[in-house]
């Protein structure tokens, strides 16, 4: 009998076959994934995010026939190439794979897999929303959704309402779709749950929020400030579509009649637009944290987003920086240097050494810099034996620069490029 065979127990002695195979784990495929379902059940827009990234995912048929420690780097890569190909936008493509990437996440934290999977990394150059409102914007835009052409839909002042929470308070729509008024308190609006647990939050309200929320509060007729004749029973993102796009061709029009240009354009925007403009105006006039706060932000990587520095902002920026340093400017005259430029001889170091610690030198430096610099000047000319020969490079005597070194208490190493190491070389004492 060969080695490693085993002998079957029924029918001839020569009937043999090969040892089972060592049995392996079993790994679930993306198809049968349920991780993402059961941690995302208390969310179901977040469920239904993830829901449409593992339905691409599954269309390719390289990832859809694999288990989950079966996919590598390259089986990702034809994925990526394949929806490239069919003209997908970066953006699209790396929220399909976030989803991919939740799932190789949550299968290791449970255990689902015996060895590390690939990671996965989002595709460079995906556009973020770049899109500002300016001023002119923001009333053609409102003339538009105040329009009579917003008269056959059933509530006319609804996109109009609703904008206005968005650019004024900075909500999400998801957020603003989903008020209450329970909401509304004490002239805030307060946000009970939301995208994260940072979205809890109070909102005060300028004076044209309150006053659309007094009149939808005073004639509502359910639970919620925005009702619609939906599954949920407010206003839902299709319930403002055909509304914001009605409202973008009227501003086009507008446009064109105003400047009798009929080449002109209304650039459209999607109403998270709205939002991403309040913050964008907010930025200046407030910290980040608080910025943050407002906006119900997590991670301040995201806030950096909304903030778009523009240059008259960057100029009054710099312009308040100068006044705090007592009109400080950069382009000296040469009268003025002469006036600032401090008397450094040998009979005027008692005034020196009276005065500020960190008095200007002749040469430009610092008193503890020139001290440092001359002491190591000195020690490198002892060593070429040139030390008498050489008359001192700046017009202190050794027993002032011994005095000063030893008042230079205020010096910290490090701040001007040198080493404790090589203070301690120069014979000066540092703290």
């Amino acid at each position: 009998m060969l080695a490693g065979t085993v002998p079957v127990l029924s029918g001839t002695s020569n009937d043999t076959i090969s040892p089972p195979a060592r049995r392996r784990k079993p790994c679930v495929g993306l198809g049968r994934a349920s991780c993402v379902r059961s941690t995302f059940v208390a969310k179901p827009k977040t469920l239904k995010y993830y829901e449409y990234g593992v339905k691409s995912l599954l269309a390719f048929e390289r990832i859809a026939d694999s288990r989950l420690d079966a996919i590598t780097g390259e089986t990702i890569g034809g994925f990526v190439a394949k929806r490239q190909g069919a003209g997908l936008e970066i953006s699209s493509i790396n929220r399909e794979l976030q989803a991919l990437r939740r799932m190789f996440r949550l299968a290791q934290e449970w255990g689902k897999v015996q060895k590390a999977l690939p990671t996965v990394r989002m595709l460079p150059g995906e556009k973020h929303r770049e899109r500002v409102l300016t001023a002119e914007d923001e009333t053609l835009y409102f003339r538009a959704a105040c329009s009579e052409a917003m008269e056959e839909h059933s509530d006319p002042q609804l996109l109009a309402d609703v904008a206005r929470l968005l650019l004024d308070c900075g909500l999400r729509p998801e957020e603003c779709f989903r008020l209450k008024p329970a909401n509304v308190l004490e002239g805030k609006l307060e946000i009970h749950f939301g995208k994260s647990d940072n979205a809890r939050r109070r909102i005060p309200m300028t004076p044209r929020v309150r006053a659309v929320l007094e009149m939808r509060l005073t004639n509502r007729t359910g639970p919620w400030v925005f009702p619609a004749e939906t599954q949920s029973g407010h206003i839902e993102p299709s319930s403002l579509k055909k509304q914001h796009a009605k409202a973008l061709r009227v501003a086009t029009r507008i446009l064109r009649e105003e400047a009798s240009d009929p080449k002109l354009r209304f650039g459209g925007f999607e109403l998270y637009t709205l939002r991403h403009t309040c913050l964008t105006r907010w930025a200046p006039h407030m910290d980040p944290w608080t910025l943050a706060y407002l906006a119900g932000h997590r991670d301040m990587n995201i806030t950096k987003r909304y903030v778009h520095p523009q240059e008259q902002t960057i100029l009054h920026a710099m312009e308040k920086a100068r006044q705090a340093q007592g009109g400080h400017n950069f382009g000296h005259s040469g009268k003025l240097a002469a006036q600032s430029e401090p008397d450094v001889s040998s009979s005027n170091l008692p005034a020196l050494r009276a005065g500020s610690k960190r008095t200007p030198s002749a040469s430009g430096l610092d008193l503890p810099d020139f001290v440092l610099y001359y002491k190591k000047t000195r020690r490198r000319r002892s060593k070429m034996g040139a030390l008498k020969s050489m008359p001192p490079k700046y017009p202190f005597a050794d027993s002032d620069l011994e005095t000063a070194a030893s008042r230079s208490c205020s010096f910290r190493t490090g701040r001007h490029g040198w080493t404790p190491d090589l203070a301690r070389g120069a014979g000066i004492n540092t703290i």
